[in-house]
């Protein structure tokens, strides 16, 4: 039903993540929508999270709908969404859920907390803490390289 980019389980939590580009990216109609009920579904007894990596703050954009909300990009779709999938969920409580399961952050803050999570890290191996210096500096190119 839906492809998130990555997908965190532990014992207490399910996260599915969907990252757009950091440049002109938009969500299709119904997929906000979808990965909603997805991680709603899918987390049971877990805590569901919905993470979205955008490009810059929202709104956000949904394809031939323009500027939206999260939360109107969900509940405009998830009538038609519950409707295709057969879902026995009722949509006033899905909707009450959406602040506490759906959460967001830009790459440009990704960027910011990995540079200060960086400059304050104490390791005392020398060899994990090259290896951390690396993924983070590959990172901070990745993001500035697609910015």
């Amino acid at each position: 039903m839906v492809q998130p980019d990555a997908l965190l389980e532990t014992l207490g939590g399910y996260v599915l993540v969907e990252a757009k580009r950091i440049r002109r990216a938009s969500f299709q109609r119904e997929q906000v929508a979808m990965e909603y009920l997805a991680v709603i579904r899918e987390a049971k007894t877990r805590a569901p999270v919905l993470l979205l990596i955008l490009g810059s703050r929202p709104p956000i954009t949904v394809k031939k709908q323009g500027l939206r909300s999260i939360t109107e990009a969900i509940t405009e779709h998830l009538p038609q969404v519950l409707a295709n999938t057969g879902a026995d969920e009722r949509f006033e409580d899905l909707v009450k859920r959406i602040p506490k399961v759906v959460s967001w952050i830009t790459w440009a803050e990704i960027n910011t907390v990995i540079a200060r999570q960086l400059s304050s890290m104490k390791v005392e191996d020398p060899s994990l803490r090259g290896t951390v210096e690396r993924l983070a500096t590959a990172v901070s190119a990745a993001i500035a390289v697609h910015s």
